[in-house]
């Protein structure tokens, strides 16, 4: 998709990945805006808002979905090293 401003409706989710991909969005270099809403707090949907300088938005998505991947990854080997060495 080319888009450079839009939504995208996301099922089964809630504020915790709304958060962790608005504020990955935000620190894309070319992302303008990327924010989130979830319209009802009992219906498990978000719906993320962009605006992008170039690009398309899937790759961006997908960019910031394997940076956090990684980053929780991170994090549990670094628990796994600490149960290891109690």
């Amino acid at each position: 998709n080319d888009k450079k401003k839009g939504t995208i409706e996301i099922e089964n989710c809630d504020h915790t990945l709304g958060n962790i991909l608005s504020e990955g969005m935000r620190r894309h270099k070319n992302v303008e805006y990327g924010g989130y809403s979830m319209p009802h707090l009992l219906d498990e949907k978000i719906i993320i808002n962009f605006n992008i300088k170039s690009g398309n938005i899937k790759d961006m998505l997908f960019e910031v979905v394997n940076y956090y991947n990684q980053v929780f990854y991170d994090i549990f080997l670094n628990i796994l090293w600490k149960f290891h060495h109690l």
